[in-house]
């Protein structure tokens, strides 16, 4: 999963920064519970990072940059949300 979802410093307030690159997601290469587990790490980690830097806010940059219908997972969305 390396390189979708990272965190990457702060903005310019500050806040902690997460980016999702949607373009490098393979359905299916994971089984669900490792994605919703690693979705929750990066949230958690995020969160903390925020805390440090003592804020309660972050940003979170979704890049669908060259994404298609082949990156696309509804059934994964669908449960994380």
């Amino acid at each position: 999963m390396s390189g979708r979802v990272m965190n990457f410093g702060r903005d310019k307030v500050g806040r902690a920064t997460i980016i999702v690159r949607t373009r490098l997601h393979k359905p299916g290469e994971y089984d669900m519970d490792t994605m919703i587990r690693f979705g929750v790490f990066m949230i958690h980690k995020t969160i903390r990072l925020t805390e440090q830097y003592g804020h309660k806010q972050f940003v979170a940059l979704l890049d669908r940059q060259g994404m298609t219908k082949a990156n696309q997972d509804l059934r994964f969305m669908t449960s994380f949300i």
